[in-house]
């Protein structure tokens, strides 16, 4: 355990004395995680406008053309942000390891990197189907149910209490088998990738407990930066809504305002790409600590 913490510090020392690796960084958090705060500050989605797009969707003349398109834009959206997650890592993880030339270029890491995390993303999809199917035959009872509107969330969350256990358990899953094989498959070659994956796999299977404690750590960074980030730019954003409108050139306050914003906005993203790499670091030290056992 204290070995396991000292490489944490020193992956901590070396985040904090290479700002070289927080652009790339930023990158990797920014469509990781890094975009979510933004939206539920600027564009929350509301339930009333979900039930409405669905309503829309349903009752145009393009069903189910339409649905299946929404889809597909989902699901691309979802392969771009993967891979720029991927580059970013990959570019962190060269930087970190001083790459020479018998390591993979940047992109070839990155396609490789998007494999493992839809690899990874599977007991996670799983699980979040699991929380939909139970989501969608409780809402009915517990959106009809008398009490007040602003408990309707707890209250379905209290009925899918083992759904939302499996969705954590999935997520730490995801993260520790991610975490470990995408750094297997960011130092390979595509001719030696099965090789580092087997490797990667077999490592992570000989000592889960120190490769679960850093997808735990991580995740209770991402949590707490998600979080704090939210806050921050709500309270932020609340003056400069009311203050969005016709007009709004001809007031320098409100253009004040929402340079502010944006800043802070890439200060916290900043902030988490240097998060990033320190965990980014923690996942290195601890593979090159596995490799001299």
């Amino acid at each position: 355990m204290t070995a396991w913490l000292r490489r944490g510090a020193a992956a901590a020392a070396i985040a904090s004395d290479r700002a070289d690796l927080w652009p790339a960084g930023a990158l990797a958090w920014l469509a990781y995680l890094g975009w979510l705060p933004l939206l539920l500050a600027v564009a929350p989605p509301q339930v009333g406008d979900v039930a409405d797009l669905a309503v829309t969707l349903y009752s145009s003349g393009s069903y189910p053309a339409n649905v299946v398109a929404l889809a597909a834009a989902a699901v691309g959206a979802f392969l771009l942000l993967a891979f720029l997650a991927a580059l970013g890592e990959a570019v962190v993880a060269r930087a970190i390891r001083s790459a020479g030339t018998d390591t993979p270029g940047a992109g070839e890491a990155a396609l490789a990197g998007v494999a493992v995390l839809l690899l990874a993303t599977v007991p996670v999809a799983v699980a979040f189907a699991w929380l939909l199917l139970g989501a969608v035959a409780n809402a009915p009872a517990v959106y009809t149910a008398p009490g007040p509107d602003a408990t309707v969330i707890p209250r379905l969350a209290a009925t899918l209490v083992p759904q939302l256990v499996a969705v954590c358990a999935a997520l730490l899953a995801a993260q520790t088998l991610g975490g470990r094989l995408l750094r297997g498959a960011l130092a390979a070659r595509g001719d030696r990738l099965g090789a580092a994956l087997s490797g990667a796999a077999a490592d992570l299977a000989r000592s889960p407990a120190r490769w679960a404690g850093v997808a735990a750590v991580g995740w209770a960074k991402d949590a707490v930066l998600v979080v704090g980030s939210w806050a921050l730019l709500a309270v932020l954003w609340g003056p400069i809504a009311d203050s969005i409108g016709p007009g709004l050139l001809t007031r320098p306050q409100a253009l004040v305002l929402l340079v502010g914003f944006v800043a802070i906005w890439l200060i916290l993203l900043l902030v988490g790409g240097a998060l990033h790499a320190f965990i980014s670091a923690w996942w290195l030290i601890e593979e090159e600590a596995g490799e001299r056992r």
